[in-house]
């Protein structure tokens, strides 16, 4: 999974030597990358990047038909 790679990106790199602040942020990173992101529908089904896709294919159709039929 790509947010324990984060996670692992940010405990192997050279924090040590860096300034308070870069390690502060290193921590943040390390801390929201155990939890996994979602892109969700209206905080009722998570969508996944194939149905977020067809969504915005769908929307895209209605708009260009709307502008065709709008612009006669």
């Amino acid at each position: 999974m790509e947010s324990t790679a984060t996670k692992s990106a940010c405990y192997e790199s050279n924090w040590t030597e860096c300034e308070l602040v870069v390690r502060k942020v290193l921590i943040i990173i390390a801390e929201r990358s155990k939890r996994p992101l979602f892109l969700t529908a209206g905080k009722f089904s998570m969508l996944s990047l194939a149905s977020f896709t067809g969504v915005r294919r769908y929307m895209y159709m209605w708009q260009s038909y709307a502008i065709r039929l709008f612009a006669k």
